[in-house]
């Protein structure tokens, strides 16, 4: 999800910030697709970053984003993430893909910019200044990976209902989050099953996701791109 510029005329794929090449590799897909970044106003004609990409995260899991990125080749600055589960900070801190802070209280944090941080002893930290932000928007991208449990075919009942797990109310809580700070571009990744129907509401978790998106105005700001892996 961002506010896109228009494609580029070369297509050129050598670099995120330019394009995202995604192969063939689908049977669903018959020909090479570019995407144009959000980020491409990060970077000069000549190809030099002109400051580091500003990311944060929501129920950040294993925190991959800032590595990933890295990947690609930008500068990062990775404000913050925030994720609950011990063995998610464990990881994360091993790995040290934490952000500048970790936060371990969602809702805390939203309503009233503060929470526990896991990066400076569990003391209670703010959300950090901007520091230096250069345009109209706080953070380039914010990444989601809310909870598959409620939505993996796995689970026991699933196939049921998914409308009763205890964490489906993370899908309006990331809503509220980036309505709240309103990233150049977002994005949420889920399991198979969040495009999957139950048999007692008949709908799938994307369907209330996007509905809910749409009442709340998501996409008078953004444009949506859906993409599915197929194995």
């Amino acid at each position: 999800f961002g506010k896109h510029p228009q494609p580029s005329s070369h297509g050129s794929a050598d670099d995120f910030l330019d394009g995202t090449r995604v192969p063939s590799s689908s049977r669903h897909v018959h020909r090479t697709q570019y995407i144009s970044s959000p980020l491409a106003t990060l970077r000069t004609l000549g190809g030099k970053q002109t400051r580091p990409v500003r990311i944060s995260s929501v129920c950040s899991g294993l925190c991959p984003e800032s590595k990933i990125l890295d990947l690609f080749g930008f500068e990062v600055n990775h404000a913050w993430s925030c994720d609950h589960k011990a063995s998610a900070v464990r990881f994360s801190e091993q790995n040290e893909t934490m952000g500048k802070h970790h936060y371990v209280n969602l809702d805390e944090l939203l309503q009233k910019g503060q929470s526990m941080c896991a990066k400076h002893g569990f003391e209670t930290c703010s959300l950090p200044e901007s520091g230096g932000k250069s345009d109209q928007f706080e953070y380039d991208l914010m990444f989601a990976g809310i909870s598959c449990k409620a939505y993996s075919l796995a689970r026991s009942g699933r196939a049921l209902s998914w409308l009763e797990h205890r964490d489906v109310y993370l899908m309006s809580s990331w809503i509220f989050a980036f309505l709240k700070f309103r990233p150049r571009a977002w994005l949420l990744e889920n399991v198979a099953g969040f495009c999957a129907v139950d048999k007692v509401s008949n709908t799938a978790p994307i369907q209330v996701f996007l509905g809910e998106c749409q009442r709340r105005g998501v996409f008078e700001h953004y444009k949506c791109r859906i993409f599915f892996k197929t194995s």
